[in-house]
């Protein structure tokens, strides 16, 4: 039979004293690395004490049904009238058309892994202002822009300047970008908001993926006069991509800057701003003409880009293009052979 002993030399009391102090340590590098529960908020830079949900403009959808069927009601009492059949039932759609509209961008990450939205055991459940995480003790980063914070015995310290930090809360600063279509044409200039046009912008930051929102009763390609997009800064590199017009610019604290092609603040006025936070979007028409044989010519500019041959015969083309509400468009294409 074996028997187990301490070793020699060694005084029991001693070894477990070692082992409770190795424990004590064992726990508390734990704790150190679990981290503590972090809540972020996303709130507006033009009214510092209100979530960004406060801004998001709500569509009446009881409402818009009630109309609907108010009109329904009349066509088939219209139709009995006449002896016919009156509309069958359609479902609501979504609106298309805007004069005012708001609400907040989607894209927002934390530390390249965490998006922005309530998550219930790693499903979606859907967009929110204010989430909260694990985080481990350490510097993180919320994107896009690249603003850091640091977390340390369950607080968050920062000095961000979008960033807040207060205790175990971040609250994240959105700044209010505003898009305006105008006709780029008018001879008077005259304030962008008087001569508001329909467009359907949509933003960008690194990849392909809108940071418009999608919104059950927004249509795809719905149109806004005047379409407002809460936005975190964003001055690292390249910064924004707004579409139409494929130009890129930066967002801080101090407002809008457009960029021309080598990334520095444009000074045309394909693209500008009114304002600290509106950006402006002339809708130009430009007519073009190609004559020759073989020719070919590419155009490229704040409204887009075109492309165009004369061919093999010697022939007279005249199309003019212009910025739409959903980009690049040709208004006329007539190809005419010359005698």
């Amino acid at each position: 039979m074996l028997h187990a002993s301490a070793p020699t030399g060694l005084n029991p009391s001693s070894c477990l004293l070692r082992a409770v102090l190795a424990f004590a340590f064992m726990l508390c590098w734990t704790g150190h690395l679990s981290g503590a529960e972090i809540t972020l908020r996303l709130m507006r830079a033009d009214a510092p004490d209100q979530k960004v949900s406060t801004a998001i403009t709500e569509i009446d959808v009881e409402s818009l049904e009630a109309k609907e069927a108010a009109q329904r009601v009349d066509v088939q009492a219209a139709a009995a009238r006449g002896g016919g059949q009156g509309p069958k039932d359609k479902q609501l759609k979504p609106r298309s058309k805007f004069d005012r509209y708001s609400n907040y961008m989607r894209g927002i990450i934390i530390d390249g892994k965490h998006p922005f939205h309530r998550t219930y055991k790693g499903s979606y459940l859907g967009r929110s202002d204010e989430i909260r995480l694990e985080l481990n003790d350490g510097e993180h980063r919320v994107d896009p822009g690249n603003h850091r914070f640091s977390v340390a015995d369950g607080k968050v310290t920062t000095s961000d300047p979008s960033l807040k930090a207060i205790g175990n809360v971040i609250d994240v600063r959105l700044y209010p970008v505003t898009i305006i279509a105008i006709d780029g044409s008018a001879v008077r200039p005259m304030p962008a908001e008087v001569g508001r046009l329909p467009v359907s912008p949509r933003l960008f930051w690194k990849d392909d993926n809108s940071l418009v929102p999608i919104q059950e009763m927004v249509a795809g390609n719905a149109t806004f006069k005047r379409m407002t997009l809460y936005m975190m800064a964003n001055t690292d590199g390249i910064g924004y991509r707004i579409v139409p017009s494929e130009r890129r610019f930066q967002l801080s604290s101090d407002g809008i800057t457009i960029l021309d092609l080598q990334g520095r603040p444009a000074r045309d006025r394909g693209v500008y701003t009114e304002g600290r936070f509106t950006i402006v979007l002339p809708k130009i028409s430009v007519p073009v003409t190609i004559k020759g044989e073989g020719i070919s010519v590419r155009i490229s500019g704040p409204a887009g880009s075109f492309s165009g041959s004369g061919g093999k015969k010697t022939v007279h083309s005249t199309l003019t293009y212009k910025i739409s509400s959903t980009g690049l468009q040709y208004k006329e294409i007539e190809f005419k052979e010359l005698k």
